[in-house]
């Protein structure tokens, strides 16, 4: 028994000097996503401004997606056609008068339309006209 003892204490010795443990690595930051928009406005008028240029000008005009689909609870926006999501644009907070919306899916695969959408949401959060 105290054979056993005396192992258990030397185990737990070893193990608080941490020998065999690696030392932590530096979390790094997650890279920018490619294609997003910071929007300089409180969220929920970020909210309401996606919604809009989604609605007035992504759905029909750039997309001629077949429904829309918005989260109240979070702001995000999701465009599909008769299989696919064409476009999903997706808020993220940064602080109190900035979020970054993040947009993916089938057509940002595309890099001039990518950026078509990004310049529309650019636009409307430079002068508040949300139609195309």
């Amino acid at each position: 028994m105290a054979k056993q003892h005396f192992s258990l204490i030397a185990c737990m010795s070893l193990a608080a000097c941490g020998g065999s443990e690696p030392p932590p690595v530096a979390a790094t930051p997650p890279p920018e996503p490619k294609h997003s928009v910071v929007l300089t406005r409180p969220q929920a008028d970020a909210w309401r401004l996606l919604e809009e240029v989604a609605a007035r000008c992504w759905l029909d005009h750039e997309l001629a997606g077949a429904a829309m689909v918005v989260d109240g609870k979070t702001g995000r926006v999701v465009i599909v056609g008769e299989t696919e999501t064409l476009v999903e644009a997706r808020p993220i907070w940064i602080n109190s008068d900035q979020t970054r919306v993040v947009l993916s899916g089938l057509a940002t695969e595309d890099e001039a339309k990518a950026e078509a959408l990004a310049a529309r949401l650019r636009h409307a959060e430079a002068g508040g006209d949300t139609g195309c």
